[in-house]
């Protein structure tokens, strides 16, 4: 598209928004949580034809996440040089990201990579795109052009990168109106695929038979759509308020295909959105659950921990315990990794051997009290010892943030020394280094895949701690869901 189609796209777009977002009535799907009304507050939205040409330049403030601030500081500038080396650690092959095209649309700054260009903000999309690709390979059908519907894919990076990646029919976007605006220009502007804006009052707009399909949350219910080869859910379903959460799953589970994936990556106990407290929260356990892992997105040592999930439409009442499915949900958002593969594939294949029930049992409890400590006395039974290496570390993050410092600094170097895994140790040195008041220890540098990264994390941490920040503390104290 030249500069003129742009335009004229746009101002369809701005009368097609108006018309139809008088017909939108209040649902579930449409509530939105003061953590993003915030958010839009913040910055701009519905822009003009003039300012859409640059509406991802940093300038612009139209663009949430790393590398699009207008206000720009060491931190920032920290997590910019982080993103090429998360990029790094996924091991995605030169040839997937040779195809890889950032459209400069929008105008975006962009910087070299592997004889490629990419701005910050889309290629720290790159890694959860490709983790979803490669679960679709895994797990999702074959042998034919994917049906894929997004819920909450802000301006539509992550949808750019799925159509270069996979072979896909079509594809339908959910969000809110402010998000939808940008995605529902963006995404014809750079594929220059057929587009429909649905409209409760046309029929066909609702089959969602066009190649791109954008649709107002209000309209979800109406929608009158062949089952879905791939639904996804990046980052926001966290965001939102729990029973609008839940109802998106819900809806999800009676639109997904027999054969289909439903890929899910989000945190949960975020404040400011009366959203969903534990992962059971959201209605996963309802599902055939094939994989949970961590999610590499980690922006900043202090950032919330995705946790991320394949699933498929269950025959029965699902696969996976729903305090059970918690548990692990709760060790993932304090950092925890290697020490949960044990628990993760133990709780998906249904093969649960008794010591790993046990921990299960033990760790059950302790996040579902909020007495620091009741936790710490749950850790002195002897069927703690089921934990395994979380048992030291578990130990040592409650005595620091009880005041008993004394048997945490004597266990420093020993727990240190644990195969913690990359998150969860720049975490707890972090805890350590504003404990004590000073600088973080020097990093092993055998930790991989993550080692080349650990600069900029440390002076991360080191500039929280010098500031006097509890960032650490914190953190540690909303995951291991102690009362403050």
């Amino acid at each position: 598209m030249n500069f003129r189609d742009i335009n004229a796209l746009m101002a369809q777009r701005q009368r097609a928004f108006l018309d139809v977002s008088a017909l939108a009535g209040e649902t579930v799907y449409g509530n939105v949580s003061t953590l993003w009304k915030d958010m839009f507050a913040s910055r701009s939205n519905f822009l003009s034809a003039e300012n859409f040409n640059f509406f991802r330049h940093p300038s612009s403030a139209a663009v949430i996440g790393v590398g699009s601030q207008k206000d720009r500081n060491e931190t920032t500038v920290l997590e910019e040089q982080v993103v090429p080396t998360v990029v790094d650690a996924h091991d995605i092959p030169d040839d997937v990201i040779a195809k890889i095209a950032e459209p400069l649309v929008g105008s975006p700054p962009v910087e070299p990579y592997r004889g490629n260009l990419f701005s910050s903000v889309f290629l720290h999309n790159v890694p959860p795109v490709w983790r979803v690709v490669q679960a679709v390979k895994q797990f999702g059908p074959t042998g034919r052009p994917l049906r894929v519907c997004e819920i909450g894919a802000g301006f539509g990076a992550g949808a750019l990168l799925l159509h270069q990646l996979l072979d896909i029919e079509s594809y339908t976007i959910i969000d809110l109106p402010e998000n939808l605006y940008m995605s529902s220009i963006f995404l014809p502007t750079a594929l220059g695929r057929s587009h429909n804006l649905v409209d409760p009052r046309d029929r066909e707009t609702l089959k969602c038979g066009a190649q791109l399909n954008f649709t107002l949350p209000s309209f979800t219910d109406a929608l009158d759509v062949r089952p879905f080869d791939l639904v996804w859910n990046r980052a926001s379903m966290g965001e939102m308020p729990g029973g609008t959460a839940a109802a998106y799953i819900a809806w999800i589970k009676t639109h997904l295909a027999p054969d289909g994936i439903f890929h899910f990556a989000n945190r949960f106990n975020v404040p400011r959105t009366n959203g969903a407290m534990r992962l059971s929260d959201f209605g996963l356990q309802h599902f055939d659950i094939r994989a949970i892992t961590p999610m590499v997105r980690f922006a900043r040592p202090t950032n919330q921990i995705h946790s991320e999930i394949v699933a498929m439409p269950a025959r029965g009442s699902g696969n996976i315990r729903p305090d059970y499915l918690d548990v692990i949900g709760d060790l993932t958002a304090c950092g925890f990794d290697p020490q949960t593969v044990a628990f993760r594939e133990a709780a998906v294949s249904g093969n649960l051997p008794a010591d790993v029930t046990s921990a299960f049992d033990v760790l059950a409890a302790i996040f579902n009290t909020s007495s620091l400590q009741h936790k710490y006395d749950l850790l002195q039974n002897p069927q703690s010892q089921s934990l395994g290496d979380i048992k030291p570390v578990l130990l040592t993050i409650l005595e620091l943030l009880g005041g008993a410092e004394g048997p945490a600094l004597v266990r420093k170097d020993e727990v240190l020394s644990l195969n913690l895994g990359y998150k969860l140790e720049i975490r707890l040195r972090g805890l350590y280094a504003e404990i004590e008041a000073k600088k973080l220890l020097p990093w092993r540098q055998t930790l991989q895949p993550f080692a080349s990264q650990s600069a900029q994390h440390t002076r991360m941490a080191e500039i929280l701690v010098e500031q006097s920040n509890p960032a650490f503390s914190t953190r540690f104290m909303r995951d291991l869901r102690v009362a403050s």
